[in-house]
């Protein structure tokens, strides 16, 4: 045994994803703690209870589910299952883990498992069908813990004056805008694109693949694992503009606020969250190492590279994914070579990163994908097409070249015919025209009236290449009613689509295998926003009921943005507004201005006409989330 001390305290909640009627009551999040994996009593702990490190150690692990029909939480699970089972005091018991290699072979073989585990599930159960799950976890002991994981869940350490870092790196598409230096973490925070991973469990396309570090802990030091509905609402640190610090309430402060109780540091996390319009369903593990070794004076930051760090000639190689510092025993004979080979193969490493990325676009199909959404061009998706016939989104991007091609067609016949009758028809044409001016100047002097349903009949579907398309409501103040009250979402049951008080953020589903299913969906009872976008994002107006599916959903959002009484939830819901209107294909249209013009007028009147600092009209070329 080291002699090492420790205490934890845990907590998963549905959070701002709660439903009383949904499995466990919306909760797709799952964990595992394990303070002592010597005995037989699996997953016991008492939360602040100092706890004497064993052999065989304390295991943490936190799994995030995602898409499919209520079945989020049936990945997690199987993820948590599989975990259990290698950790199993009978499969544990004649094992031995001499090293920290020996500890993070056997937890990537987990990762490994846990992925044919979901997707083997996926294959017998059609409900199940796209579904995948996030996965971290933490392996402490002999004096070192091993982190290995696969997807956005997050791993921190908290070292009393020294700082606090995200000792893990994301598998998504913002941490790879990261890496190229294109955004800086402060900007991810929020970034649209932030709900994009590129590794998961039970991903159709690839073999999970985890990725791992260890390093030695010392006594002070504090562990945290979290999904993202944590992270993805308190930043990791204190904010700064131009110099002045932003008041808002971030993990590093609440950490160190609060280190006399794990479970007194847990709550206040999870309070800052709710203060903070947490939008997803939250989970942290938090370990305090009460008794260990001292931190020496010299000791390295577990951020620092590897270059500013140097070699020493330490007994145990600790592991590194680029991030971390790593000590490596290397004779001094052989260091030159060492130097020469390193070069050489950075020199062969970036020429081949060259190749693959020369023409600025990712290099595999999630992240290729992702690039058409930011730089919608039909010429962008017509390279997708070709580089990737068998691709997850290729019919979506088929229907999107056919309704431009369509649209081109159309307009350069209406442009040719507008042609031959200006020629035919000169002294007509003028005076029309005359005619149609007066009517836009009668149109631009009635500012406040917004336009009616029948003014954009039929152009409710819109592309980014005619922001001027859209469809408004004719009483702003009344919102619209479906035709038939039993279809979709109506303004009239509160119950029904997003819950302003979580915010709007667009969903992990996947879309529907068939039209007709996914129309289904938008009817159902309970139908949600997500239902209605992915519709309108798979089928658009080619599809048979395009135009009723739109009309729903701008229904829907208007009624959502009627119910909304705070500044917070005002807030919440423009923050999410622009993917919503990109993913509808409604982007700087009429109704996306409406929708922004009145929420800028609630606020206004919430605050006693003081000028609105926050919502503004959108950017021309807005970039957008993608949902796998």
């Amino acid at each position: 045994m080291s002699g090492l001390q420790f205490r934890v305290a845990a907590r998963t909640d549905a959070a701002g994803k709660y439903n009383a009627t949904a499995p466990l009551e919306g909760n797709e999040d799952n964990m595992f703690l394990d303070a002592d994996l010597s005995n037989q009593a699996q997953g016991e702990f008492m939360a602040d209870e100092v706890v004497n490190l064993s052999d065989k150690g304390c295991l943490m692990v936190v799994a995030d589910g995602m898409g499919g029909m209520n079945a989020g939480e049936v990945a997690s699970a199987i993820a948590i299952k599989t975990v259990m089972e290698y950790f199993d005091f009978e499969h544990m018991k004649d094992k031995t883990f001499h090293d920290s290699r020996s500890r993070i072979n056997y937890l990537e073989d987990v990762v490994v498992a846990a992925d044919a585990a979901i997707k083997a599930d996926s294959r017998t159960n059609k409900e199940h069908e796209g579904m995948g799950s996030t996965i971290i976890m933490a392996w402490l002991c002999d004096n070192e813990i091993c982190l290995t994981w696969c997807g956005d869940s997050r791993a921190y350490l908290y070292r009393p004056g020294r700082g606090f870092w995200q000792v893990s790196k994301d598998h998504s598409y913002v941490q790879g805008l990261v890496d190229d230096g294109k955004i800086t973490m402060d900007e991810a925070f929020d970034h649209p694109y932030g709900n994009i991973i590129t590794r998961s469990l039970g991903d159709p396309e690839k073999k999970a693949k985890p990725e791992s570090v260890n390093f030695d802990v010392f006594q002070g030091d504090i562990f945290m694992l979290c999904s993202d509905g944590l992270s993805g609402v308190l930043r990791d640190h204190k904010t700064f503009v131009e110099g002045k610090r932003i008041d808002t309430e971030n993990l590093e402060d609440i950490i160190a606020a609060n280190r006399s109780s794990m479970a007194q540091c847990r709550d206040e996390l999870f309070e800052a969250a709710q203060r903070n319009d947490w939008y997803d369903n939250v989970t942290a593990i938090l370990c305090e190492v009460v008794k260990g070794k001292a931190l020496p004076a010299n000791e390295p930051d577990p951020m620092k590279p590897i270059e500013e760090v140097g070699y020493s000639a330490a007994p145990n190689p600790v592991q590194s994914n680029g991030l971390h510092h790593s000590r490596i025993s290397i004779r001094k004979k052989s260091l030159p070579i060492v130097i020469v080979a390193s070069v050489l193969l950075l020199g062969v490493v970036g020429f081949l990163v060259w190749l693959i990325t020369r023409d600025h676009k990712p290099s595999n199909d999630n992240e290729y994908f992702a690039y058409c959404k930011e730089h919608p061009t039909i010429e962008n998706y017509r390279s997708y097409v070709k580089k990737y016939p068998q691709g997850e989104f290729v019919d979506l991007a088929n229907n999107w070249i056919n309704e431009w091609e369509a649209d081109s067609s159309a307009k350069a016949k209406q442009e040719s015919q507008s042609s031959k009758n200006v020629e035919n028809n000169s002294e007509k044409g003028e005076s029309n025209k005359k005619e149609n001016q007066g009517e836009q100047r009668k149109s631009s002097n009635s500012e406040d009236k917004m336009p009616t349903e029948d003014d954009y009949r039929g152009n409710d579907i819109v592309d980014s290449s005619n922001p001027e398309q859209g469809l408004i409501p004719d009483n702003p103040e009344q919102g619209l009613t479906p035709s038939n009250p039993s279809q979709g979402l109506t303004p009239s049951n509160p119950s029904q689509g997003l819950n302003p008080a979580g915010g709007l953020k667009p969903g992990k589903s996947v879309p529907a295998s068939s039209e007709e299913e996914a129309y289904k969906k938008t009817q159902r009872e309970g139908a949600s926003i997500d239902d209605y976008v992915n519709y309108i994002m798979a089928y658009g107006k080619k599809g048979e009921h395009g135009e009723k599916v739109l009309n729903l959903f701008q229904q829907a959002y208007t009624a959502e943005l009627k119910k909304l009484t705070t500044e917070d939830q005002i807030n919440s819901f423009m923050k999410k507004h622009p993917q919503y209107m990109i993913d509808a294909r409604i982007e700087n249209s009429r109704f996306d201005n409406y929708i922004r013009e009145q929420a800028k007028k609630k606020l206004d009147e919430l605050r006693g006409n003081r000028p609105e600092p926050g919502i503004q009209n959108a950017p021309k070329n807005n970039s957008s989330k993608l949902t796998p």
